[in-house]
């Protein structure tokens, strides 16, 4: 039996199978990207390959329809010949169970109790206050660096389905919030802002809102440190510094609040601390022990990206960067941690290709980069791809002791990689072949920028040795 569930705009309905829907009371099912994903407490799910196995699509092209007879799923097998396969749906209840565990006997985020969270003020005179996103679905609110909810009055964000008026798009929050707050215009029943989540984009965002003329001033610099924070990259070393010291006040700030259940609160909590700190610290320089340690980090990463032993091969038709790094001790069963525990500034800021793959002592880590996620209004990246797809393959590949895992497409950065429990024992090389032919016969997976154009400036493709930058 078809069980119908609206998408939260209300204007579309996802059709389910009755033991899906079931499961799904307490998410807010949204269409993002051309995928349906239901989200709770900030925790985003792919519902096509929960339901139907890794690399689902619709055999009608519906995302609206995700009955099992409507999915398929795609495989990819080494050594093949470049091809992929369709199969039907995998009916796996136990795979159901596990990812919504516990959920479905909640009620919906907007009726779920909330404990009382204290508007967010710089001064007594701000005429706008930040409270977090749950707190905010019955009151007229500004949206910046998230989604909308049904009292939002305005909306300033480059998430993927964002409301933002097209005068404001810009490729960051940050900017678009600037755009409005230079035009002193003034929603007369919002007295509101809010997000659903921490990070720097978020906090010059809110920042900006909250206080406009003080950003304003400060907007080159505000533009630099959201760059830093969503997309890793950026050539100034004082808006670098900015966001690593910014990092260590949250990164404080989290081990005060500890753990909790309440997302709401530790968002509320976060902004409470980190608002004044930017506020303060737009004004004058960071203290050196804020960010001397992440500054380390990243010029020890620079400096191994510019040895002599350092490679990079760029193939902008298929939207990849292969680096080749030298042998390093540090990286030495580094596998299992992101950018091999690198820093990924300086990985970034030597290609505009959004795919990654990082190979290092025999092992190789795929990234895909946060431009893929959100929507863009210029140098829009290939849609990306799913490499859930790819990591079955390694799976069924793999004859040591070691876990293939890819994060989902859905995830704002997503990894592949396996677990670390030793080295693979499928050759690096042989691993960057079949990326580099799954990359070519894969279909979009998720593109949140409907008509992106592709880059104009993309570097052709070559490989190149030492000095990277």
């Amino acid at each position: 039996m078809t069980t119908l569930l609206a998408l939260h705009d209300g204007d579309h309905a996802v059709q389910f199978d009755d033991d899906v829907a079931a499961r799904l009371a307490g998410f807010e099912l949204r269409l993002l990207a051309g995928r349906v994903v239901a989200i709770r407490e900030n925790r985003f799910i792919d519902l096509q390959n929960l339901i139907a196995g890794d690399g689902a699509f619709t055999r009608d092209g519906d995302p609206h329809d995700l009955r099992r007879r409507n999915l398929g799923t795609l495989h990819y097998d080494f050594g093949g010949h470049g091809e992929l396969a369709v199969r039907d749906a995998e009916t796996d209840a136990a795979r159901l169970a596990a990812a919504l565990a516990g959920e479905s006997a909640r009620p919906p985020s907007p009726a779920a109790p909330r404990s009382r969270v204290q508007a967010v003020r710089l001064s007594p005179g701000d005429r706008l206050a930040f409270v977090p996103f749950e707190h905010a679905r019955d009151v007229p609110n500004i949206s910046a660096d998230a989604t909308h909810n049904a009292a939002t009055r305005l909306t300033l964000s480059h998430w993927p389905a964002n409301r933002t008026p097209a005068r404001y798009k810009a490729n960051l929050s940050t900017q678009s919030v600037l755009r409005f707050a230079a035009e002193r215009a003034d929603a007369a029943d919002v007295r509101h802002v809010t997000t659903d989540h921490f990070d720097l984009d978020g906090l010059a965002s809110v920042y900006g809102l909250i206080a406009p003329d003080h950003a304003l001033r400060h907007q080159a610099r505000l533009v630099e440190l959201a760059r830093f924070g969503d997309f890793a990259r950026g050539r100034s070393d004082a808006a670098r510094r900015l966001a690593f010291a910014l990092d260590t006040v949250a990164a404080r700030a989290s081990r005060e609040i500890g753990a909790t259940d309440d997302e709401s609160a530790r968002v509320a909590r976060l902004f409470r601390a980190l608002l004044p700190a930017l506020r303060d610290l737009l004004d004058a320089p960071p203290p050196e022990e804020l960010w001397r340690d992440a500054d380390r980090h990243h010029a020890a990463t620079e400096a191994l990206l510019d040895h002599p032993d350092a490679a990079l091969e760029q193939h902008p038709a298929l939207d990849l960067a292969v680096f080749r790094l030298p042998a390093a001790p540090a990286l030495r069963a580094g596998a299992a941690r992101r950018y091999f525990g690198l820093s990924p500034i300086g990985f970034h800021n030597r290609t505009p290709l959004s795919t990654l793959a990082i190979v290092a002592h025999g092992d190789v880590v795929v990234h895909q980069r946060y431009e893929g996620w959100v929507e863009r209004v210029s140098a829009a990246p290939r849609p990306r791809r799913d490499l859930s797809i790819l990591a079955r393959a390694l799976r069924a590949a793999e004859p040591h002791a070691c876990r293939w895992q890819y994060d989902g497409v859905q995830h704002i950065m997503p990894r592949l990689g396996h677990d670390g429990a030793q080295p693979s024992g499928v050759p690096a090389e042989t691993i960057v072949d079949e990326l580099k032919r799954l990359l070519a016969i894969a279909p979009a997976a998720w593109t949140p920028t409907p008509d992106a154009r592709r880059r104009g400036d993309a570097p052709s493709g070559r490989t190149a040795s030492g000095a990277l930058g």
